[in-house]
This record gives structure tokens, sequence and C-alpha cells, in this order.
């Protein structure tokens, strides 16, 4: 399956899919909120969420799903276009 390591980008079926797909890795440090776009996705979601508090799991997962929904296609390109700002100032950073 995915092998013994379970780093990112290190696991057999990753690199095999990786170097199959002509896919190339950008080295970067392993914590690196900004780097990893799902951070921002989830700060994002957390604004709203965090105010309340849920009786249980299932309301919180219906109200996680209504927040992830709602999300536009413009807040998408805003956290596209940070991507590739934050890309190239790694890429020329070496």
């Amino acid at each position: 399956m995915c092998g013994t390591d379970n780093r990112p980008h290190t696991a057999s079926y990753t690199r095999d899919f990786i170097e199959e797909n002509n896919i190339k890795v950008i080295k970067h440090p392993p914590y690196s909120p900004d780097l990893n776009p799902i951070e921002k996705v989830w700060a994002w979601m957390k604004v709203d969420i965090y105010q309340t508090t849920y009786d249980n799991i299932d309301v919180l997962i219906k109200v996680v799903i209504k927040k992830w929904d709602s999300m536009t296609i413009s807040y998408q390109n805003v956290l596209i276009d940070h991507r590739m700002k934050v890309i190239k100032e790694v890429h020329n950073a070496g």
C-alpha cells in the first residue's frame, strides 16, 4: 500500500506516483502552513465554526459541510494566487 514510511512524498506509493506523472516536488520545511493551502481553508472555516458550541458531532459535521460548500470561487482564486506567490518566493530563495 503506502509502505512503512508515511512522511509526505516519501511513501513508496507516493514517490512512484510522483515519478510516473513527472511531478516536480518543491523541497520545503515539513510544517510550513504558508506552503500548505488547506491550512488557509481551515483557518477560514474556524472563524465561524469556533463561535458556537455544538450539541453533538452530527450537528458539527453539518455546520462544517455548510461552511465548506459556502466557499466561493473568488476565495479559491485568492488561495491560488497566494499559493503561486509563495511558491515563487520559495523557488527564488533556492
